[in-house]
């Protein structure tokens, strides 16, 4: 078997050529790397979106079901009320009351730990976290 050395460099000239040979080539894998680093970014991004609008549109139906219903659990606790202050119990008394069902939010504190929140823009930021600070405080009214 017979090896062949490489030969070594004579001069700057060659110097240069073959170290701007590699810088070329790790800038090629950098900017390849931010490439793919922002389409993962971007597919995080939406799946988050879509969680969080998901989120936000079963609040919407829960507060509409909450507000139909309201009406019907003040009238039972009416109910409710006056027998137990008046001087005479049925034998059989129904006391379930609609309960309250609590706003997910979930999706927005997978989305904020995830970092996916941070690659939106700032006025989608601005949006689901006024959103989902509104949900909050709603569920932590609901819950004294």
């Amino acid at each position: 078997m017979h090896f062949h050395l490489p030969k070594p460099l004579h001069g700057w000239r060659e110097f240069a050529g073959e170290v701007g040979i590699i810088v070329v080539g790790v800038l090629i894998a950098l900017a390849a790397e931010q490439v793919v680093e922002k389409m993962r970014w971007r597919s995080d991004v939406a799946e988050a979106r879509e969680s969080l609008n998901a989120d936000l549109a079963e609040a919407k139906v829960s507060s509409l079901q909450m507000a139909i219903l309201s009406h019907c659990r003040e009238r039972k606790l009416d109910r409710i009320d006056a027998i137990l202050n008046g001087s005479k119990l049925p034998a059989k008394m129904n006391t379930r009351v609609i309960g309250f069902q609590p706003w997910m939010t979930s999706s927005w504190e997978a989305a904020t730990a995830s970092g996916a929140v941070a690659h939106m823009s700032a006025s989608e930021r601005v949006l689901y976290t006024t959103a989902f600070g509104f949900l909050r405080s709603l569920g932590d009214l609901h819950m004294k």
